[in-house]
């Protein structure tokens, strides 16, 4: 990991002092403060990240908010995945137990910029993220954001054994993102959720509101053999509902599109509540750190998303009595092509899956064989210009052909979830159970 090599910072009665800080105990103090002022190619300590089609990496030496110069994310593909980002990191106090980040942004049609901070431990060992700040539309509907410079500034909590904090600035979907003035510093424990930009999250009527560091409590892990780990939150179980007798129950397996974190759970709980019958069981995969919903064949050190779903499923079984022959996953955007690749695998426990406004190239899969017998149901808009409806269309005319029972639904607005949404996601799982055949 690329460390921050140079970072200012101002010392009462001392003046300016170049390098690393040095902390002492206490709130408040400064981890960092950069203005991106010194540097070539790349201000010094920061990295840019692989390359990504449509997308710039800027480092601007004219147009800064406080002094000359700044970092900058351009995107002109109409993507929101692979995600680019600079990243610069620097040494984190593990006694600490909570940090908070500012910095200035400026948007011009910011679809989907974020400011983010990952945690890593001995060896640079993961241990989390968070989101600090999101420049973008935020809902449905919305349009991009486009503002002068402005203060983004939020707080998270440290998670026990850190050795160092990467901050990570992001560009997801198309517009153009400039920062300048950073500063990170540890913060006290009234400050976790202060920032302008931090949120809470809802996970249903029957519960309080829970912040992000709540939620992230209630993850389930399974470690596997080789050392990876599957992270996945669960639904409130259906025999917690007492109108439902003891049975074996379908199961529904669900991968945000996006980053694919738990912040998706509060859509995903309505989802059980709103689109599905009583005796579903819900469970919600979280994408693992850096590689969004990899595949087999994305060479990626995490645990690919078909054994992600195997494992989950076995998982499940050993507390709950599923109904092996109903169980489906539903999928949007980002992780469509990775529940494709679990439905197309012979040995998936997949009966069907419900794919919306994803993409799909036959020439990203081994085989198509596993695919027969299996229902597959897309959800697709023909307006949608960051994934092509075209692609769904390919997929019905392939996979049909390759025995596969596929059904293209179309609706209106573009990518995203529009109308009806629950309505549209209950058609969609009753379809694969054979309703409206």
């Amino acid at each position: 990991m690329t460390r921050m090599m140079h970072v200012w910072v101002v010392l009462l009665f001392v003046g300016v002092f170049g390098g690393w800080l040095s902390a002492e105990d206490g709130v408040g103090e400064v981890l960092l403060v950069d203005g991106f002022e010194k540097g070539v190619a790349a201000p010094e300590g920061w990295k840019q990240g692989g390359a990504v089609p449509g997308v710039k990496y800027v480092y601007e030496k004219s147009r800064g908010g406080e002094g000359k110069r700044s970092l900058s994310l351009q995107k002109s593909a109409r993507t929101y995945f692979p995600i680019a980002a600079w990243t610069g990191g620097v040494t984190c106090d593990a006694a600490k137990e909570y940090l908070r980040l500012s910095v200035l942004v400026k948007a011009e049609k910011s679809s989907k910029s974020i400011v983010e901070v990952q945690f890593l431990g001995e060896g640079e060992k993961f241990l989390g993220k968070e989101w600090v700040a999101y420049i973008g539309a935020k809902e449905v509907g919305d349009s991009p954001v486009t503002h002068d410079w402005k203060r983004y500034e939020g707080s998270v909590k440290i998670p026990e054994q850190t050795r160092e904090v990467v901050v990570s600035l992001q560009i997801y979907g198309p517009g153009k993102v400039w920062f300048d003035d950073l500063e990170v510093k540890y913060a006290g424990e009234g400050d976790e959720a202060g920032g302008s930009d931090r949120k809470k999250l809802n996970v249903g009527n029957d519960r309080p509101e829970m912040s992000v560091a709540d939620l992230k409590k209630e993850v389930r892990e399974i470690r596997t053999e080789a050392g990876g780990v599957v992270r996945y939150l669960r639904s409130p179980a259906a025999e917690e509902k007492t109108s439902v007798p003891r049975r074996a129950r379908p199961l529904l397996i669900v991968l945000p599109g996006g980053n694919g974190s738990e912040e998706f759970f509060p859509f995903v709980k309505n989802i059980q509540e709103f689109a599905l019958e009583d005796d579903f069981e819900v469970v919600q995969l979280i994408a693992p750190p850096q590689i969004v919903w990899p595949t087999k064949r994305s060479l990626a050190s995490v645990v690919p998303t078909e054994e992600s779903i195997e494992l989950v499923i076995e998982n499940m079984g050993h507390t709950t009595m599923i109904d092996r022959k109903r169980v489906y996953a539903l999928a949007w955007s980002s992780s469509g092509p990775a529940v494709y690749a679990a439905v197309l695998d012979a040995k998936s426990s997949l009966a069907g899956a419900m794919i919306a406004m994803s993409v799909f190239r036959e020439d990203d899969y081994e085989s198509l064989a596993g695919v027969k017998g299996k229902r597959i149901y897309l959800y697709h808009s023909p307006e949608d210009e960051v994934c092509p409806y075209r692609m769904s269309q390919e997929a019905v005319r392939v996979l049909n052909a390759a025995g596969g029972k596929v059904k293209l639904v179309e609706y209106q607005g573009g990518h995203g979830w529009h109308g009806a949404v629950h309505e549209s996601i209950r058609a969609g799982i009753g379809w694969l159970q054979g309703v409206g055949d």
